[in-house]
Parts: structure tokens; sequence; C-alpha cells
């Protein structure tokens, strides 16, 4: 279910990495679900793919890119996401 409140995602490109991390975390402690970001946020979107590992279920997101290509979309969460995506590639070949 989508939370009243979401968090753009913005802030999180400035401070520290584990310190955005850490507000990431705080977010999702607050039942918040609803994240948006975008690739002109330069590092907000990685900082949501490492903060959100383990806890991916309940996360709605949201990302604008210009990007027409659905293969970018993993790499502008960072790698954790990027393998997520990749085993589904995967497994959808097997099940042909």
């Amino acid at each position: 279910m989508i939370s009243r409140v979401g968090f753009g995602a913005i802030p999180i490109q400035r401070p520290a990495k584990a310190e955005a991390v850490e507000v990431m975390h705080r977010c999702l402690d607050l039942s918040m679900t609803f994240f948006d970001t975008a690739n002109g946020y330069t590092t907000s979107a990685e900082r949501i793919g490492k903060a959100i590992v383990g806890r991916r279920e309940p996360v709605i997101l949201a990302t604008q890119t210009a990007e027409h290509n659905l293969d970018f979309i993993p790499f502008i969460l960072g790698d954790a996401q990027r393998r997520r995506h990749d085993k589904g590639k995967d497994e959808s070949k097997r099940g042909r």
C-alpha cells in the first residue's frame, strides 16, 4: 500500500552516502513507502537502491528519465537492483 506521505529524493544527494541511507531507513521505519527520484537527481537513485536492499517489498518507486530503454532503469538504481533485474531476465528466458 502506498503511504500518504512520500519522499522526494533530491535532498539525499547532498549528505554523505551513509547519512543518506540512514535518512532512507528512517523513512522506511516510519512506514513511508513512496519515493520519487530521477536520473537528474545525481546520486539519489543509487542511494535509494542501497537503502532498500532487504526492504524492497513495500517500496513504491517513481522515477523519471528521458531514457526509453527499460534496461537502463536498473543501472540508475545501482548494483543491487541491477542484479535483481538481471536475475529476473535470466529466469524469463528459461521459461520460454
